[in-house]
């Protein structure tokens, strides 16, 4: 996820195949973007969005968008801390199975 310099975040756009990580033995394909002053970059493993409530229903991608946005103006700080609550709250006492990572980081020049 991407949130551009005027404060709206949308999705990064990249090529399928893009990993955080990676396995030893695997091809793994080079991509690159272009990032201008202020712009934001949220990185996340799949344990935030497959967080799962007692319902069985996923935190979800569109959730997680909405949550970004709703703290555009906070730090970076603040924006993870109140990700990972939301997922708390929406979790509840659901048992978490997978992990839950992110990183946000500001391009500065």
């Amino acid at each position: 996820m991407l949130k551009y310099g005027s404060g709206k975040c949308d999705w990064l756009k990249a090529k399928p195949g893009f990993v955080l990580a990676c396995m030893e033995n695997m091809e793994y394909q080079q991509s690159e973007i272009t990032l201008k002053t202020g712009d934001e970059i949220y990185l996340y493993t799949d344990g935030v969005t497959e967080a799962t409530n007692n319902s069985e229903e996923l935190f979800g991608e569109s959730r997680l968008l909405e949550i970004i946005n709703s703290k555009r103006d906070s730090s970076l700080t603040e924006q993870l801390s109140y990700v990972k609550e939301e997922i708390d709250i929406f979790r509840g006492d659901a048992e978490q199975f997978d992990d839950i990572t992110m990183l946000i980081m500001e391009y500065k020049k």
